[in-house]
C-alpha cells in the first residue's frame, strides 16, 4: 500500500476540520445553583449563589465533532512532519551542493 501524498493529507485534515465544525451544535447547558443537603442554594463569600453546569450532555451531543477535530489535528501534525522532513532534505541537498 502506498503512502498518501502530502497534499492529500492536508486536504483530508481540512475536510475533517470542516466536518467537525459542521457537526458542532450550539447546545450549551444552563447554569444551575449548587444545592446544599437541605435544598437551599450554597452561597459564595460575597452572597451570590454558586453555579455549576452539567457538561455530560454537552460532550455526548458534540462527540462526533470532537472526533473529527481530533482526527484533523492528527492529520495536520502528520502533514507538518512530512513538510518539515521535505524542507530539511532540501536544506541538506543545498549544503552538499555548495
Amino acid at each position: 500500500m502506498k503512502a498518501l501524498k502530502t497534499s492529500a493529507i492536508l486536504i483530508a485534515a481540512l475536510c475533517a476540520l470542516f466536518a467537525g465544525q459542521i457537526f458542532m451544535t450550539g447546545y450549551y447547558p444552563a447554569a444551575k445553583p449548587v444545592l446544599a443537603a437541605d435544598g437551599s442554594p450554597v452561597l459564595d463569600h460575597d452572597g451570590k449563589p454558586i453555579l455549576h453546569r452539567d457538561m455530560k450532555k454537552y460532550y455526548e451531543v458534540n462527540r462526533t465533532a470532537f472526533i473529527f477535530m481530533g482526527a484533523s489535528a492528527c492529520l495536520f501534525g502528520w502533514w507538518l512532519v512530512r513538510v518539515s522532513r521535505h524542507l530539511y532534505a532540501c536544506f541538506q541537498e543545498g549544503r552538499k551542493a555548495s
